[in-house]
């Protein structure tokens, strides 16, 4: 329903609008009036009308019509309080200072909508609190069900007690990916980008590829939370290769926001598609800030082209980058992949663990006693071991081998953890061993813990998956944990 509601905002200078307004505002103060000890009077209450309407300009203070098949439902009107405002002030809150929803439109959602709309405009603002006075009849049920807390405070204004809320903030991670429509393509439309992203401008350039109907929900997407849309998004299957495009809101830009976006958009993609195989986008080569957040979210540099931004007329640089397919955990159960894997693990050994070749430690794990113990603790029916491949594109990359004790506190301790030396770089540890949590709080984890061995490098790369310092075991081995 939410994508069925037309926010226009109000300006002076649109003699139409302003007139739906008036109406609107008439219908408000009305039913204010019932609930009063002190009615308005007509003129006061058209001094007040064109005074709002006069004040419209800054770009924190909201006034949007709503519409729904192109009837007006109500307007929302917000603000964000600064110093040197009039009158009673919160400084640096959103302060909801109309609101309405016309009765014959109530108890469908709408006005839920139009708060999560105004709420998010509070947060593109930057503010972390809104408040509001309510009216104790029509407005004290609606916005306490919206989560506002009274606090016992009357506004000198209207003598009407003062609700507030902490401000939801937008969470890329919530963002679902929806098929555009008219209203939200023409959003997207007018978006402006500063310099030197200018060039990615949608306002001021043709939009009939946006425009093209039949391209939205299987080429043209958009990613939204709730009532704010995140990006424009856009794929085309070649072969077993998946192209994509996409384009943040510009209020969301140079926020550090970016490889979040693209993470979201990358796993909205793969559900709503099926494609499991390699995701390729371009992009120009001078636009490092874009890159960053590319590779932050996994992508790789493929190879460099000529190309040129949509409507620039200029032949350029651009990078083809690769996100490869997801990495998956399998169990080496067959007597062949056991066997594998304690090949890896002795070349893991060898290579990674025990620079001397004659030493007795090296000796004894690549020996009959410490593979047999192991073997036990894998046999056992309680508090297992697992041999397990990280798996990408058809191919084992590296290994783990976890032991969960279920039937005690639920730990998983980590006492093995390889990526193969070519498949390591560009992010993959880190994702194979996001790989193997997720595996392990599939299988009854409660938390992970692991020993370092003193290894700096080591303790900094489990630093950066979350794991912090814990101690050290009955051997001084130094641990690490994850809760």
């Amino acid at each position: 329903m939410e994508n069925q509601i037309k926010y226009v905002q109000l300006s002076a200078d649109n003699a139409e609008n302003c007139k739906v307004f008036e109406s609107l505002m008439y219908e408000y103060i009305d039913e204010m009036n019932e609930h009063s000890e002190r009615p308005l009077t007509k003129e006061f209450q058209q001094k007040w009308i064109n005074s709002i309407i006069a004040m419209q300009g800054p770009t924190d203070r909201h006034l949007e019509l709503c519409y729904v098949k192109e009837i007006p439902i109500g307007f929302l009107y917000g603000k964000i309080d600064h110093d040197d405002h009039k009158g009673f002030i919160k400084p640096g809150y959103g302060y909801i200072m109309e609101f309405y929803v016309k009765p014959d439109h109530r108890r469908n959602g709408y006005g839920k909508m139009m708060f999560k709309r105004l709420e998010r405009l509070f947060y593109i603002d930057g503010a972390e609190m809104m408040y509001l006075t309510a009216d104790p009849v029509a407005g004290k049920p609606f916005w306490e069900s919206m989560g506002f807390a009274n606090v016992n405070e009357k506004s000198p204004e209207n003598q009407l007690y003062i609700y507030e809320k902490p401000i939801t903030p937008i969470s890329f991670d919530r963002g679902i990916l929806k098929p555009l429509t008219k209203e939200i393509a023409e959003n997207i439309s007018n978006w402006e980008y500063e310099n030197p992203y200018a060039v990615y401008n949608f306002k001021g350039h043709p939009d009939d590829w946006l425009m093209d109907e039949s391209t939205w929900g299987t080429e043209q997407f958009c990613l939204i939370d709730e009532t704010t849309i995140l990006g424009q998004v856009a794929c085309q299957l070649d072969g077993k290769d998946l192209w994509v495009g996409w384009s943040m809101a510009p209020q969301f830009c140079g926020k550090g926001n970016g490889s979040n976006f693209v993470n979201r958009c990358v796993s909205e993609l793969r559900e709503f598609t099926g494609h499991t195989g390699r995701i390729l986008l371009r992009v120009a080569a001078w636009n490092q800030r874009a890159i960053r957040a590319y590779q932050k979210a996994g992508f790789s540099y493929v190879e460099t082209i000529q190309d040129e931004i949509a409507f620039s007329n200029h032949i350029e640089d651009f990078w083809v980058m690769a996100l490869s397919s997801p990495i998956t955990i399998r169990e080496a159960v067959t007597e062949k992949d056991i066997v594998a894997f304690w090949e890896q693990l002795h070349i893991y050994y060898k290579s990674d663990i025990f620079s001397n070749p004659d030493s007795e430690e090296l000796e004894y794990f690549l020996g009959s006693e410490y593979h047999d113990h192991i073997m036990k603790i894998y046999s056992r029916p309680k508090d297992r071991c697992f041999f397990l491949f990280f798996h990408r594109n058809g191919q084992d990359i590296g290994f783990a081998m976890p032991v969960i004790f279920t039937s005690e506190d639920g730990k998983c301790f980590i006492m093995e953890y390889c990526v193969y030396p070519e498949f390591r770089g560009n992010g993959t540890g880190k994702e194979c061993a996001r790989a193997l949590l997720d595996w392990a709080k599939d299988n009854g984890a409660l938390y992970a813990e692991l020993n370092h061995g003193g290894n700096e490098r080591w303790r900094h790369f489990w630093e950066t998956v979350g794991f912090v310092e814990n101690g050290a075991d009955e051997w001084g081995e130094p641990l690490m944990i994850l809760r």
